[in-house]
């Protein structure tokens, strides 16, 4: 049965209508597969760099803190972070020959007073703390004893403040600043802490306690 013109010119746009959707369909699912293969590496290479930046951060922080220190040199960083932190004010040491003798002053004031039958206090100057805090640091023989002479003790509202400068790593050398209430309990001096700095870096409380506690428990009984 032979088909009218008619007839074959349909089948033939219809042939051209089935391959054309053939190849849009293919492109379709080609764009599809390029897309989706796109996002995964984009979103691979956003992961791998979000990791990155987490893995740099981490050691790059240790670092920044490790240089407000100044107890380490750090390269490129130490030059641009501030490592030093100064007292509020500077107290001269008073003229003090030795500790036996301030003490002897200090007992002959009292009995003049009245005697020292009963207990009585003795009154520091700043001043005569801080000489007495640069004799003991000198006569320790310790790594502090270079740094003595810029040692000082301030007092205010009831709080102690020590500062000076402390030796680092590789010759470095930075400020420390270490303010509490000193009292006596059973007979030891204890020390309730409520600022440590170390060049530019507080130092957590509880952290500056457990050191404070360590080192005063190494001070023989009143």
């Amino acid at each position: 049965m032979h088909q009218s013109k008619i007839e074959q010119a349909q089948e033939k746009v219809e042939d051209l209508r089935r391959e054309l959707r053939t190849q849009v369909e293919e492109e379709v699912r080609s764009s599809i597969r390029k897309r989706t293969w796109r996002q995964f590496l984009l979103r691979g290479i956003g992961c791998c760099g979000m990791y990155l930046v987490l893995l740099l951060s981490i050691p790059t922080l240790l670092l920044y803190l490790i240089a407000r220190t100044g107890l380490v040199e750090v390269p490129w960083l130490s030059a641009r972070v501030a490592h030093e932190r100064a007292p509020d004010r500077v107290v001269a040491a008073a003229s003090v020959g030795s500790i036996e003798q301030l003490l002897a002053l200090k007992l002959r004031a009292v009995a003049g007073l009245g005697g020292v039958a009963a207990p009585q206090a003795l009154t520091f100057s700043e001043e005569e703390l801080t000489a007495l805090l640069r004799m003991v640091l000198t006569e320790s023989r310790s790594s502090f004893s270079a740094q003595a002479a810029t040692a000082q003790v301030t007092i205010d509202g009831g709080a102690v403040e020590l500062a000076g400068r402390i030796p680092g790593l590789g010759g470095t050398v930075t400020t420390v600043r270490v303010r509490g209430v000193p009292s006596m309990r059973d007979g030891r001096l204890a020390v309730d802490l409520s600022d440590v700095v170390v060049g530019n870096l507080g130092i957590p409380r509880f952290l500056a306690q457990t050191i404070a506690r360590s080192l005063i428990d190494q001070v023989p009984p009143a």
